[in-house]
């Protein structure tokens, strides 16, 4: 009685350390995707701005 409840805690903390495991790669993949987007604007923004310049001149 006593292993199988040992077990079943086993069981459950490999799921939850699974569980934990998931969302940080989820986490990791939204925030290079944030990061991603914030390189994609800042690279957006200096294309604008040089076509502005050369437009202005």
């Amino acid at each position: 009685l006593r292993k199988s409840h040992n077990q079943n805690g086993l069981i459950k903390k490999g799921a939850f350390l699974r569980i934990q495991f998931f969302l940080s790669v989820k986490i990791d993949c939204v925030l290079n995707i944030e990061l991603l987007l914030h390189v994609l604007k800042y690279f957006v923004l200096i294309d604008v701005s040089a076509f502005n310049l050369n437009e202005s001149t």
